[in-house]
């Protein structure tokens, strides 16, 4: 059997919209942490912090090798979140989406940016799996991710601004009138 990599994800945003932070971390089949890493942000939305680990950790995962080797040199990497909204778009919703225009039944879909950015991200990955864990259910690694999401989001001093989301507010607002 090949080598396993586990990764775990979590968004936070509060109040929603609010400030928002995600976070993920990297495990070897031992359960050895190999990556811990978040980012907190002024204002967002749940959904989009969700969609954010996924592309940090792929980003991350294209460029810097980890400790044991390229991440390419993996025969399996489990990326594991309590977020249906990122899980069932990875597994099937995306494609139909760009199939669509990007656009769902309800028209184009919501967070454009950061599904544009896993969809190209993923094209470079061939050994990903994604699965679906309920949240605070005991799960000790979701957990873990959750608390440094919550923990990043409520103490972190200096946010980032998500440009994309602050402008679609400007955009919206600018179209009432």
């Amino acid at each position: 059997m090949g080598r396993i990599l586990r990764v775990y994800t979590d968004g936070s945003a509060s109040p929603n919209p609010g400030k928002g932070a995600y976070s993920y971390v990297v495990l070897d089949e031992k359960n050895t942490i190999l990556r811990k890493y978040s980012m907190a942000f002024t204002t967002t939305t749940n959904n989009r912090m969700e969609l954010r680990p996924l592309i940090a950790f792929l980003q991350w995962a294209q460029t810097d090798p980890i400790p044991l080797g390229k991440v390419s040199s993996y025969e399996k990497i489990i990326i594991t979140s309590d977020s249906q909204y990122l899980i069932l778009g990875v597994q099937g919703r995306m494609i139909k989406w760009k199939a669509n225009g990007w656009n769902n039944t309800s028209g184009k879909v919501v967070n454009l940016d950061l599904w544009k950015k896993i969809d190209k991200l993923l094209y470079n990955f061939h050994n990903l799996e994604f699965k679906l864990v309920k949240g605070h259910s005991g799960d000790q690694f979701n957990d873990m991710v959750d608390k440094i999401a919550v923990h990043e989001r409520i103490t972190n001093p200096d946010p980032c601004i998500d440009l994309e989301y602050t402008n679609s507010l400007k955009t919206k607002q600018l179209n009432m009138f």
